[in-house]
């Protein structure tokens, strides 16, 4: 079984975990580092954009800057997210051929959230997946 990498650098702005999310892609996909998983920390609070999206229909810059709250694209796709400085978001960053990985992505989404869903249990909170865009 291969070693895996744990990243917690603390707390960052926004431009600075998306500048290290970008390194730790490349360096992941040049075979340069191990499968990585990484905490998030954003301070100042911050909104992340997806890379397909139109910052400005997804938010109000003006009302962003008013409040003291970043705005960066992330390099992966996905919805619009806020982090304020007292979430913790994590990722995961390893090869879409890894040999341990199944083929199909949703059941490499299932298999991965199985642990966040197994531990807010413990904590009492009921959580489920969901499929990305389901039927």
């Amino acid at each position: 079984m291969e070693k895996w990498r744990l990243l917690d650098p603390g707390p960052m702005p926004a431009w600075r975990q998306m500048a290290l999310d970008a390194v730790v892609i490349r360096a992941r996909a040049e075979g340069r580092a191990p499968n990585t998983f990484r905490f998030m920390e954003f301070n100042p609070d911050a909104v992340l954009v997806g890379y397909h999206q139109a910052i400005d229909l997804e938010l109000r810059r003006d009302e962003c800057e008013a409040l003291g709250i970043e705005y960066n694209r992330r390099i992966t796709g996905g919805g619009a997210i806020y982090l304020d400085s007292r979430q913790l978001g994590w990722e995961i960053c390893l090869r879409k051929d890894d040999p341990g990985l199944p083929a199909d992505p949703e059941t490499v989404y299932r298999r991965l959230s199985t642990v966040v869903i197994e531990t807010l249990a413990r904590w009492g909170i009921e959580a489920k997946f969901r499929p990305v865009n389901p039927g």
